[in-house]
């Protein structure tokens, strides 16, 4: 029996004017798809904009720059997401919140 897997088709990045030397770096990444912006736009323009940039049909993760993703978070999101046709969206839980969504736990890479 074959593995049902999650093959991702493309990663995308808006690059929101950082100014590192991470644009370099993604620059050179021939597995993503990158939109440098020349300012900084905010977070949920940022967002508008990869979602413009996905494949029709895709499942869009919507990750900002500080995000750590924890074992089979992808996994347990898609899960939450196909389990039923009425659910639209998943979301994740934070470390930095204080609204009982808090997940307890030391995450350094």
């Amino acid at each position: 029996m074959e593995e049902d897997r999650v093959q991702i088709q493309a990663v995308i990045v808006v690059e929101n004017a950082s100014k590192d030397k991470s644009v370099a770096w993604l620059k050179q990444q021939k597995d993503m798809k990158l939109l440098c912006n020349e300012e900084n736009c905010g977070f949920p323009m940022e967002c508008n904009q990869g979602i413009r940039m996905a494949e029709r049909e895709s499942d869009i993760m919507l990750l900002n720059n500080d995000t750590i993703m924890t074992p089979n978070a992808l996994f347990w999101l898609r899960m939450g997401l196909y389990e039923n046709d009425q659910v639209g969206s998943t979301g994740s839980v934070s470390n930095y919140v204080t609204n009982g969504q808090a997940v307890i736990g030391k995450y350094i890479n």
